[in-house]
């Protein structure tokens, strides 16, 4: 496929820059892959889409505020997006930074709003830079020390304002549990707990990986011949439990949706181990019945073309061109469909990316 096959036309005015309220009052556009059918309702309506006995799968990753704003000796701000912490030395850390300006290796920043943090520029990488950050602060003091990690094209500025301070939340699923994430698996914004509790209380089975959203997801596809393109590894768990439902839904012939293109593809990632335990059950007692987690690192880019193993349906939002989560989206319902949806989501004024509307591919 070619890296213009994933482009199209998108107005400023339709990238949303703040969440629907209710979460659950956003558009949500049904698709339907065989027949190309389009139908547009709210996103409360999903639970008319979900039967008994389907597995919802949802990416249980929390955000950690780590954008931190810092300024140079010489004056002038920077943005510091920390986005992985070395495992031997809590001061290191690999980030993007954002500043008008040549950076250079050992200039030094201070943090805006605590002046006795120093960030030292170490070596330039070949996707941002590693930093030392003195004294070292660990992933508790980000939620003191940072602000939410929001994506450039929703704009804030720099100094407090009443939408930093709800971006806390909103930028937040409500079952998030697990620190790690650079950004929000975005398709998961939308649900609210009484949503939730009306979908369990219809027998709809919900369970939960995790996976820490990094750079590799929203690292945009350079290669002209997408397949080129790697992605960068992203850690993902999946809890015994989790895993005897798969195994379960894969037995009995459920369907298995995915709430986001994150959870799609740790789904992805672990058919084959899913498929084993089928195949051996004593695998099953030896590794599932046990307390232990399936756990690794994924870079599993899903594009056209490919064979979906797990995943019957899909909950996504609506992505940017040249991305790898619209190439998986491509890949699950093919792209005229996926471009069809998107224009008619153009047209009818839909609301896209991060804080934007939903679609579900069924």
């Amino acid at each position: 496929m070619r890296l213009s096959e994933l482009d199209y036309r998108l107005p400023k005015e339709l990238i949303a820059q703040k969440p629907a309220k209710p979460r659950d009052h956003s558009r949500l556009l049904i698709l339907n892959r065989a027949s190309g059918r389009i139908k547009h309702r709210r996103f409360y309506n999903v639970i008319d889409y979900l039967n008994k006995g389907d597995i919802l799968v949802l990416n249980n990753t929390r955000v950690i505020p780590c954008r931190l704003i810092v300024e140079r000796q010489s004056g002038g701000l920077a943005d510091i997006l920390l986005c992985q912490n070395d495992q031997k030395d809590n001061s290191i850390w690999t980030a993007l930074i954002n500043f008008n300006r040549r950076l250079r290796e050992n200039e030094t920043f201070t943090l805006t709003n605590n002046k006795s943090i120093k960030i030292t520029l170490l070596k330039r990488l070949t996707d941002g830079w590693q930093i030392r950050i003195t004294p070292a602060i660990e992933i508790k003091d980000l939620q003191t020390l940072g602000k939410m990690p929001l994506p450039p094209y929703i704009k804030r500025p720099k100094t407090n304002d009443n939408l930093i301070k709800s971006d806390k939340d909103s930028y937040q699923t409500i079952y998030a549990d697990r620190d790690g994430s650079i950004a929000a698996p975005t398709a998961g914004l939308h649900f609210t707990r009484s949503l939730m509790n009306r979908l369990i209380k219809k027998g709809v089975r919900i369970v939960y990986i995790t996976l820490h959203v990094g750079i590799g997801t929203f690292k945009p596809i350079k290669a002209d011949n997408i397949e080129g393109h790697r992605m960068k590894q992203e850690y993902f768990e999946v809890s015994p439990e989790t895993a005897r439902v798969l195994l379960e839904a894969y037995r009995d012939k459920k369907r298995v949706i995915a709430v986001g293109t994150t959870t799609c593809r740790v789904l992805e990632t672990i058919s084959g181990q899913i498929r084993m335990l089928m195949i051996h059950p004593w695998l099953e007692k030896q590794r599932v019945m046990r307390a232990s987690l399936i756990r690794g690192w994924t870079d599993l880019f899903i594009h056209p073309p490919y064979q979906f193993n797990i995943v019957q349906s899909l909950v996504t939002n609506f992505h940017l061109p040249h991305g790898t989560p619209l190439a998986l989206v491509v890949a699950f319902a093919g792209r005229d469909r996926v471009m069809g949806a998107y224009q008619e989501a153009v047209s009818k004024k839909y609301r896209f990316y991060s804080y934007g509307d939903a679609m579900m591919i069924i």
